[in-house]
């Protein structure tokens, strides 16, 4: 990370998830303190999508929100409801619409994400 001291350790915990229907008690924060014993970071940065997560979590581990992104625009295939972010579609733009059959995507935008740090 630009702007900080030499040998500072960022890490970022890009994804959480559990068998559906499963609950492990207390075990985002045993995977947290797992990771904080063995690689020794300087802090951990991570999102909490807001279309599925109001961040609860993160505040009971001592996170700090940082930030809120704004919504993002999403193509959505209408045929398989897959959401795709601008960037990862393999198709062309034209004046903001797909230049392949437009009716197959509808532009939708997600509600943003929440931006959070544990400082250790």
């Amino acid at each position: 990370m630009k702007g900080l001291a030499p040998g500072y350790r960022s890490a970022e915990l890009i994804r959480f998830a559990s068998l559906s229907g499963y609950t492990i008690i207390g075990g985002f924060t045993k995977l947290l303190q797992y990771f904080i014993r063995n690689y020794k970071p300087d802090d951990i940065m991570s999102y909490a999508d807001r279309d599925w997560s109001l961040g609860k979590a993160y505040e009971q581990s001592g996170f700090k929100l940082t930030d809120i992104t704004p919504p993002a625009e999403i193509w959505l295939k209408l045929d398989t409801l897959v959401r795709r972010f601008p960037h990862r579609l393999a198709i062309e733009f034209v004046n903001g619409k797909p230049d392949v059959a437009a009716e197959e995507y509808a532009k939708v935008y997600n509600t943003g994400n929440l931006k959070y740090i544990l400082y250790l």
